[in-house]
């Protein structure tokens, strides 16, 4: 199945395959599509939801250990794909940071009023030219713990409110971003984050960016590095991946080109 471009943010392939998956689904097999839809409502975000903020998320010994992944680890383990667009070095899924996110699990569960399990998580170092472009992740983000380890500056997060996931835009302008940025109906606050300390937001339903970090330390390049923890709903890792859908659902053709 061939997909449009219809979202124009770094990390919109799922959303292009779902909008493709739908409408495909309504012209051939119907039935079909009420079974799509009411896996897809699990994935969605209650729109009350709001960011929340916890101090001292990692205890002294959790925080050690995050500290000590990012001195030992040697840089042939360090993913350099987002090097250029966003300025780090990325490390996925490190055994750490498993045991951490799963002993996690019931925790962010409460706080977010539904029962999760670990999808995700990864190391984000961020050095001197980092940035977090504004976007929306794909729902195996739907739930993320944004954890500071350390950094040089408070580094602000700025999130929209909770919104639908968006239809297709009529027309990809030159200034999507800023668009986006100052559009005051997605009602933006920003957040600071403080080593140890973390925040718990819907990576799938609310637009989120860093603008550029800057140094204030005289004679230091200015770092931030981050962890961050990805859940979903408990019970729906089997569907949340398009490439899952055609066996899933039963319907061959959700297969993307």
């Amino acid at each position: 199945m061939k997909v449009a471009q219809r979202f124009p943010w770094y990390d919109s392939p799922w959303m292009n395959r779902y909008f493709a998956a739908r409408e495909y689904l309504a012209a051939h097999n119907p039935e079909k599509l009420k079974a799509f839809d009411a896996a897809m409502d699990k994935l969605r975000t209650r729109q009350d939801f709001e960011v929340i903020e916890i101090e001292n998320f990692l205890d002294q010994k959790d925080h050690e250990a995050a500290k000590a992944v990012i001195r030992e680890t040697g840089r042939d383990r360090y993913e350099m794909h987002e090097l250029k667009q966003f300025g780090r070095f990325v490390v996925h899924n490190h055994e750490t940071f498993n045991d951490l996110q799963a002993r996690m699990a019931d925790r962010i569960g409460e706080l977010v009023g539904e029962e999760v399990e670990p999808c995700y998580n990864f190391l984000s170092m961020y050095w001197a030219m980092g940035v977090c472009p504004i976007h929306m992740d794909a729902p195996l983000a739907k739930w993320t713990v944004d954890i500071c380890i350390e950094q040089t500056d408070v580094w602000p997060i700025h999130f929209s409110r909770i919104v639908p996931w968006p239809e297709p835009l009529d027309k990809i302008s030159e200034t999507w971003e800023e668009d986006l940025k100052n559009d005051p109906d997605l009602d933006y606050r920003s957040f600071e984050l403080q080593p140890g300390n973390a925040i718990i937001f819907s990576g799938s339903s609310q637009f989120h960016y860093r603008d550029r970090i800057t140094g204030a330390v005289p004679g230091k390049d200015a770092f931030c590095n981050l962890v961050f923890l990805h859940y979903v709903p408990k019970g729906t890792a089997a569907y949340v991946d398009p490439k899952d859908w055609a066996e899933y659902f039963g319907v061959p053709e959700l297969v993307f080109e």
